[in-house]
């Protein structure tokens, strides 16, 4: 690939392919010869608390690095991040359908994504929740995980 931000990489997977350097570096990948990706892979469910100089919300999603996703998130303010909850997940898939269930049974509670369009740049702005509601949120997320047998190890 002619473009600097890119390098050909030899995947778990076995294939090579082209990937921006810094999801490389991130462990984020997909390869679209066999399907291999973040559905196969380790995940993490997270809670993130995410405070500005005058507004905190409260980020429920699903990522291989939640360190990579915090950055994905491009907060267009000053920002501090804590980290409420952080559960590993056997693989993606089965977390992307823990979060689902989590959103859904939490949806009357989510903040306007007009509203978190003001801090968030890039993404992330949907499926934010208010600051205080946590107790809320960690009851629904252990509940879930529970249903579709995940024990939390963690909080």
């Amino acid at each position: 690939n002619s473009d600097p931000n890119y390098r050909s990489y030899l995947l778990p997977c076995g294939c090579e392919r082209d990937i921006k350097v810094s999801a490389a570096d991130n462990g984020i990948w997909v390869c679209r010869n066999c399907d291999a990706g973040y559905f196969e892979r380790e995940s993490n469910i997270y809670l993130i608390r995410f405070k500005t100089e005058n507004f905190s919300w409260l980020k429920l999603g699903f990522s291989y690095s939640v360190e990579a996703r915090i950055r994905d998130y491009k907060l267009t303010t000053p920002f501090t991040t804590e980290i409420v909850f952080l559960q590993q997940i056997e693989n993606g898939l089965n977390a992307l359908i823990s979060e689902k269930e989590i959103h859904k049974r939490l949806k009357e509670y989510r903040l306007p994504k007009g509203l978190m369009k003001n801090f968030h740049s890039k993404s992330g702005y949907t499926e934010c929740y208010p600051d205080g509601l946590e107790d809320k949120l960690l009851k629904e997320i252990k509940e879930v995980l529970k249903q579709y047998g995940k024990e939390t190890e963690n909080n």
